[in-house]
């Protein structure tokens, strides 16, 4: 026998939508973190054209010169 449909209260109801409202949130700030990242990619790459070492391209990125190396598809030296 299926159950009968889900019916919220009201208290129910308003966790439900915080619920929601927070996952709309998420998914808006994952794609903006997107955007972010491909530009960040970018201008790591004009650095590195721009003959700025790994190392400093690193620090200002907040990231390793490992994950540096990898973006620009390259093998660590």
């Amino acid at each position: 026998m299926p159950r009968p449909p889900f019916e919220p209260n009201s208290e129910q109801q308003k966790v439900i939508r915080s619920i929601e409202n927070l996952a709309e949130q998420r998914r808006l700030i994952t794609a903006q973190l997107g955007e972010i990242d491909a530009q960040t990619d970018k201008l790591i790459a004009e650095a590195e054209q721009l003959e700025v070492p790994k190392k400093r391209i690193a620090e200002a990125a907040k990231r390793t010169r490992k994950t540096v190396y990898r973006h620009l598809g390259k093998p660590m030296k």
